[in-house]
């Protein structure tokens, strides 16, 4: 985490997600303005091992991201061969709306409950290289297999004129304010560049994760590890003190065994 909040904070990964080429890339694809979400995410997935795997699961971005329909760019940070770790998408996934999830270790603390539709497509990624995709896709990330740290970034786009949740205004969870971003940038340009446009902001949809605390608690008061993942990120992130601390309390009985 202490390399992930540095990394985020880049000032030419920030430019390179609003760069004009790439904004006129979404207002052609749009018919309209495009808005960039502020929010976005650098990932360094790091290779995998009978102990430690971090390979991103099977997920949704709807459930997490909120608003209106929003579209992710994922770009490798260099080039990057499926055996590192490329994403991929269930091909015709994004025509059968949001799917049910239960407790688990993907995204969000969430798999997903029935069977994936559509067909897994991937392959392999160069420098320059985007996968676009709509937030109702199902994707996941394949297992690093090298002995080289897997860069990428996830940026979000929508339509300038519909509702954007205002989870996507904030930094990454850990990374300060802002102003804490943008102090040690060498140039103003693209910073606050949401803050002269026209927004609509609506709360983010928090029920997907209300049922998956609810089952988490659940699992958890009965011993089933399973919940672990889930009961962090409540403790992590969950703006319920109550919960908080109902969460680090289930978490250490689960650490005793």
């Amino acid at each position: 985490m202490t390399v992930f909040r540095s990394l985020w904070s880049d000032e030419a990964l920030h430019r390179l997600r609003i760069d004009s080429h790439v904004t006129r890339l979404f207002d052609r694809i749009f018919g309209e303005r495009a808005l960039v979400h502020p929010m976005f995410v650098q990932r360094n997935i790091f290779p995998q091992s009978d102990s430690f795997d971090f390979t991103t699961g099977v997920h949704q971005d709807r459930v997490h991201i909120g608003g209106a329909t929003s579209y992710a760019m994922w770009m490798p940070i260099g080039d990057c061969p499926r055996e590192m770790g490329t994403l991929a998408v269930a091909a015709g996934s994004n025509t059968s709306g949001i799917l049910p999830t239960k407790v688990g270790s993907g995204a969000g603390g969430m798999d997903i409950a029935v069977p994936i539709p559509g067909t897994w497509v991937t392959g392999d990624f160069e420098a320059g290289d985007a996968l676009i995709f709509q937030d109702v896709t199902v994707h996941k990330a394949l297992p690093n297999r090298t002995r080289s740290i897997r860069m990428s970034f996830d940026a979000r786009y929508q339509r300038l004129s519909e509702p954007m949740a205002d989870v996507n205004l904030m930094p990454y969870a850990g990374c300060g304010s802002w102003d804490d971003v943008y102090a040690h940038w060498l140039s103003r340009e693209g910073q606050y560049y949401w803050k002269h446009l026209p927004l609509t902001i609506v709360p983010l949809d928090r029920s997907h994760y209300e049922r998956r605390d609810a089952m988490a608690f659940e699992m958890a008061e009965a011993g089933d590890r399973g919940a672990r993942d889930a009961i962090l990120r409540i403790i992590q992130r969950d703006p319920i003190l109550a919960k908080r601390e109902r969460a680090e309390k289930l978490l250490a009985r689960l650490d005793a065994g």
